[in-house]
C-alpha cells in the first residue's frame, strides 16, 4: 500500500515560478495567463503536476480552473466550463493556459502551482486579471501593429502556400473536433477543514483536513499545504505529499511539521509542533486525486496563537503541607499553649468543686487554722481511692497532732 510509506523524508529543493503579476483583458477576448517555472531537478513529464485555481474579488472559496498531471484535466462545470485551454509546454518549463472569451465575472486572482518532485516547495505564482470594456492606448497600438504584420504575413503565405495551408487547417480542425467529442472523465472532490483553530504558544497544533472523492486514492493523489501570513503577501507552499511526504527543510516550519494523514480514510491532516506567535495566518489544504481534481479541492483554516496564560500548579508536597501538616501544626501549638499556660479559675467555691479535687493542705488531712475537724465515716473510707487507704491504715497512721482523721467504724 503506497500511502503507508509516507514516513520517509526527502531532500527538497525550491521551485521558482514566474508570472506577470497583473494584466488586463478586453471583455469577450481571449486572455493568455502566462506561467513559467524553473526547477533544479530534471524535468519528468510523468511526475510534473500543474494546478491553476481562481480566487474571486469577493470573499469566497477558491475554485479549481485547470489541472495537468500526465494529461490535461479541463473543468467540466462551473463558470470556466469549455473556456480553459492548455497552452503550456512541460519540457519548455511553460505552464500557461488560455481563457477564452473572458467576462467580468473572471475578475480576480489566478494562482499557478507547479510541482516537480523533489522540487515541491517555494512560492506560488499569482496573476490578478482585470477585465475591461476597452483596451488602453498602448494596447491599441500593439494591436494595430500585430494586425498589420499578421495581414502582411497572411498575404505572403497565401500567395506561396495557399493549398498547403488549407490542407493543414482542415486536418487541425478535424483533430480538434475529435478531442472535444471525447470529454475526459472528471469528477468533483470536496475538501473540508475547520475555519478557525486556536492554540497557545508552545502547543502542538493539529491542522485537520479531510476530503471525499469518488475515486480511490492512487499514486497520483497529491496534497499541498500552503501558508499566508497574517500581515498578507503571497501564499508559500511548505508541505507536499505525493506517494511520500516532502517535509520542509528550511524556513519557519523546518523540523516542526509532521504528516498525520491517511489517504485511505480521506484524511490529509498535518500537525505543527511548538506553535509561535509568528505562525498566525491562513493555512490552505489542497487535495487532488485524478481524475477528481475539480469541485472544491482547497480549504482554508485561520490559525490564532496566543501567549500561554500563567497557571498555578500544586505539587504533591504542596498539597501535603496545606492539607495535612499545616492543620497538625496548628493543633500542636494549641495543645502546647494549654499545657504551658493553664487557665486558672479563681473564686470557685469548695462546695462546687469536684469530689476528686484536693485543695492546698488537704493532701495529708491538714486543715486550715480555725476549721472544724471532720471525722471520716466508714462509708467515706470505703469509697476512698486505693491510693488514699494508706492514710487510714492504723499501722501507718501519722501522729494525732497532725490532724489525720481516725476511723470510727
Amino acid at each position: 500500500m503506497w500511502f503507508l510509506c509516507s514516513a520517509g523524508v526527502l531532500q527538497v529543493s525550491g521551485m521558482h515560478i514566474y508570472t506577470y503579476g497583473e494584466m488586463e483583458a478586453v471583455n469577450g477576448t481571449d486572455a493568455r495567463l502566462k506561467c513559467t517555472f524553473q526547477s533544479s531537478s530534471p524535468i519528468n513529464v510523468n511526475s510534473v503536476v500543474i494546478s491553476w485555481s481562481f480566487r474571486p474579488l469577493v470573499p469566497g472559496r477558491e475554485e479549481s480552473v485547470f489541472h495537468f498531471q500526465q494529461r490535461a484535466y479541463p473543468p467540466l462545470d462551473g463558470i470556466f466550463r469549455k473556456r480553459v485551454v492548455w497552452a503550456g509546454d512541460i519540457m519548455g518549463q511553460d505552464a500557461s493556459i488560455i481563457i477564452r472569451q473572458v467576462k467580468f465575472t473572471y475578475n480576480g486572482t489566478y494562482i499557478c502551482q507547479v510541482k516537480n518532485p523533489p522540487d515541491v516547495h517555494g512560492t506560488v505564482g499569482e496573476i490578478k486579471l482585470r477585465v475591461v470594456t476597452t483596451a488602453s492606448f498602448s494596447d491599441l497600438i500593439r494591436l494595430v501593429l500585430a494586425v498589420a504584420g499578421g495581414i502582411t504575413g497572411v498575404v505572403v503565405l497565401l500567395i506561396i502556400f495557399v493549398s498547403c495551408r488549407r490542407c493543414r487547417k482542415r486536418r487541425q480542425r478535424q483533430q480538434q473536433q475529435q478531442l472535444e467529442a471525447v470529454p475526459s472523465l472528471v469528477s468533483a472532490i470536496l475538501v473540508s477543514s475547520p475555519p478557525n483553530v486556536h492554540a497557545s504558544k508552545g502547543d502542538t497544533v493539529t491542522l485537520a483536513c479531510t476530503f471525499t472523492s469518488t475515486s480511490r486514492p492512487t499514486s497520483k493523489m497529491t496534497v499541498d499545504w500552503s501558508y499566508r501570513p497574517q500581515s498578507g503577501g503571497p501564499p508559500q507552499t511548505f508541505f507536499h505529499f505525493s506517494s511520500r511526504a516532502f517535509l520542509p527543510t528550511d524556513g519557519q516550519f523546518a523540523g516542526r511539521v509532521r504528516w498525520e494523514g491517511a489517504p485511505a480514510r480521506g484524511e490529509a491532516s498535518i500537525s505543527l509542533t511548538n506553535a509561535t506567535l509568528g505562525d498566525n495566518g491562513t493555512f490552505s489544504c489542497s487535495v487532488r486525486n485524478p481524475p477528481d481534481v475539480h469541485g472544491s479541492p482547497i480549504s482554508q483554516t485561520v490559525l490564532t496563537v496566543t501567549p500561554k496564560a500563567a497557571s498555578v500548579r500544586f505539587s504533591d508536597v504542596t498539597v501535603l503541607l496545606v492539607f495535612i501538616l499545616l492543620p497538625s501544626t496548628v493543633v500542636t501549638l494549641i495543645l502546647i499553649g494549654r499545657i504551658l499556660f493553664p487557665k486558672k479559675e479563681r473564686g470557685q467555691s469548695k462546695a462546687n468543686r469536684s469530689p476528686i479535687e484536693v485543695t492546698e493542705g488537704e493532701e495529708f488531712g491538714v486543715q486550715p487554722p480555725g476549721a472544724k475537724e471532720k471525722r471520716a465515716m466508714c462509708c467515706d473510707l470505703y469509697l476512698t481511692d486505693s491510693d488514699d487507704e494508706e492514710y487510714y491504715n492504723p499501722k501507718k497512721q501519722p501522729p494525732a497532732d497532725e490532724g489525720y482523721a481516725e476511723s470510727q467504724c
